[in-house]
């Protein structure tokens, strides 16, 4: 994005798009394990809670950035709703949103959580915040290598088939969370498969920013902080 907004003569590999997509849709979906449906009674005040949020969120942000940030609705509300990053923008784009003002207003969002998180559990509460690696999920298998490189590229197929949005990333995910779900397989893409996806994802998303200006840049990112704020 740096690079981008400097007008450097780059280009992202957003030929592998698809493909990566469909590699983070998979590993969403391996976190639907059939005992979160064992837990599904217990988190029921948890789950209301989070609807009467939402509700907020969707009352608050989203006209913020609709009447203050001078977005359209679907970006207002593709960048003002809660969400994972790489999903928000999939959706997004797929419904035609200004992906730039996605990704500087989810990215303020991780930026600013992740501070005061680190601070409330560092200097409020006196915690040790360590870093822990990333999960796998169980042992990968051949068996198991094929469900997911069946969820990916069967999901992918049936995603564009069925007109879903960001098809090739909803699709994998629905497929690998019913693979999940039904216990067929415990396993997940493997670390490095999935950073190596993320990080190209993100330089992907970052050359979107060619041709904007910084000053544009500086603007956008003020409407997006003041509603986190």
């Amino acid at each position: 994005m740096a690079a981008a907004v400097a007008g450097a003569p780059i280009r992202g590999p957003a030929g592998l798009r698809p493909a990566i997509v469909a590699v983070i849709g998979v590993l969403l979906g391996s976190r639907f394990t059939p005992d979160i449906l064992g837990q599904a009674g217990q988190t029921a005040l948890t789950l209301v809670i989070l609807l009467v949020y939402l509700a907020a969120v969707a009352a608050v942000v989203v006209p913020f950035y609709r009447l203050v940030g001078r977005q359209d609705w679907t970006t207002a509300y593709f960048a003002g709703m809660p969400g994972g990053q790489s999903e928000m923008i999939e959706f997004g784009e797929a419904r035609g949103a200004d992906v730039p003002a996605i990704v500087l207003a989810h990215s303020l969002r991780i930026v600013v959580t992740i501070a005061l998180m680190a601070f409330l559990f560092r200097v409020v509460l006196g915690h040790d915040v360590g870093r822990t690696a990333p999960t796998a999920g169980g042992p990968l298998g051949i068996a198991d290598i094929a469900l997911l490189a069946g969820s990916a590229l069967l999901g992918a197929a049936l995603g564009i088939r069925l007109r879903l949005p960001a098809p090739t990333f909803l699709g994998p995910l629905i497929l690998s969370a019913l693979v999940h779900v039904t216990g067929l397989t415990e396993s997940a893409p493997p670390p490095p498969l999935v950073v190596v996806a993320q990080v190209l994802l993100g330089t992907i998303l970052g050359c979107r920013f060619v041709g904007i200006a910084p000053a544009m840049l500086a603007r956008a990112g003020s409407s997006a902080w003041a509603p986190r704020c």
